[in-house]
């Protein structure tokens, strides 16, 4: 739960994310609890060289009928664009066409977000079209930009 507490104290990484800035462990405690549902998939991702703390990349909402996730992710402000995230969709994608029954997987980045938009793009998944005024985010409507990449891609 430090991770996540720590994680998401900073503006810079709730402003994207719809998570609340944690200033506690039980803001963290009850972020866990959500990403670790049943049909949720959670890794931490830890820097190779150092082997220190990075961030979190997430599979959401797994649809075991229809075949497909939805990709969330975050990384505390020093490792931003620095290809951490692309890299760490790309082992997670391979897991989930290698070792799940996952035929899709998807994100939603808020339609202003450049780059979270570079980093979906660098890690393989394809521009899909624009879902208008799907989130509700500080009082007010905001389109998505829609990403996927398949299994076999």
């Amino acid at each position: 739960a430090g991770y996540i507490q720590k994680l998401f104290s900073f503006e810079e990484v709730t402003r994207y994310a719809d998570v609340k800035i944690h200033t506690s462990l039980k803001d963290a405690e009850n972020t866990l609890k959500v990403f670790l549902m049943e049909n949720n998939m959670a890794w931490t991702i830890f820097t190779a060289k150092e082997k220190s703390f990075a961030g979190i990349i997430l599979v959401l909402g797994i649809n075991q009928r229809h075949k497909f996730g939805s990709f969330a992710s975050a990384v505390l402000p020093e490792f931003m664009s620095k290809g951490i995230i692309s890299k760490a969709h790309k082992m997670v994608a391979d897991y989930c066409f290698t070792k799940t029954d996952l035929h899709r997987l998807e994100s939603q980045i808020y339609e202003n977000h450049i780059a979270a938009e570079k980093m979906l793009i660098k890690s393989g998944m394809r521009f899909e079209g624009i879902l208008r005024e799907n989130f509700f985010i500080a009082g007010k409507f905001e389109n998505s930009r829609v990403y996927s990449v398949l299994k076999g891609e």
